[in-house]
Parts: structure tokens; sequence; C-alpha cells
């Protein structure tokens, strides 16, 4: 296990649980008001698990609203982020296949809602 924390943003942490180079599973805090503006995966497939809170996210053109027990399936080229529009921590997994790296994430196009937050 790697508690090692690593801030994807100013609003928004990580922490490895598991990494078998195959697959990895993260621990994600997304505090209020956080955006994660859209990124793409190229050469992996993530399925998001909302421990608890409520997100508002992007998966590719589409909008919808997640809560606890919500599952997230992001199949690999579809661009996905998120928008905590509430005043509670959300708390979420990330299985990634293969394991998550920061440098294979790559930003997309801006959706909507950032155009709407600038």
């Amino acid at each position: 296990m790697n508690d090692k924390q690593v801030w994807l943003t100013e609003t928004m942490w990580m922490r490895n649980l598991a990494d078998l180079g195959t697959i990895s599973m993260d621990f994600l805090e997304i505090l209020p008001g956080a955006l994660r503006t859209p990124v793409v995966h190229d050469d992996g497939e993530e399925i998001l698990y909302i421990l608890d809170g409520e997100l508002e996210m992007h998966l590719g053109d589409e909008k919808f609203t997640v809560t606890r027990g919500d599952v997230i399936p992001v199949p690999r080229h579809v661009p996905h982020g998120s928008l905590n529009r509430s005043d509670a921590v959300v708390h979420m997994l990330a299985v990634n296949s293969p394991a998550f790296r920061m440098e294979d994430e790559k930003e997309a196009a801006p959706t909507a809602t950032e155009a709407e937050q600038s």
C-alpha cells in the first residue's frame, strides 16, 4: 500500500491504495467547489465508485449527477471531468487499467460547464 497523497488540483487529492501495473485503485477526496477539467485516457479504462457525497459528472457529451453507491464506467478515449457543486466533501474510488499514471492523462477540450465557470 502506498500512503502518498498527490494533489490533482488545488481542491482534489488522491492516494494510491494498490498498484499492480496492469490495474490500480485510488482513493480521491474532492472538496466543495472542486472543478476537474475533462481529461482523456487513450490507453486505459477507468471505473469510478462514489463512496459519499454528490458530484456533477461530465462523460463525453453527457452531464449527470452521481451520489453514494453510483458506479461510472469510463471507456478509453472518452473525456471525463467533474464539478462538486455541494458544500460537502466527495469521496470516491477510481480503478484504472492499466494502472493510473499522471503522465498518461491528457486534458480534453473544455465543456460548456467549464466555460460557464470562467
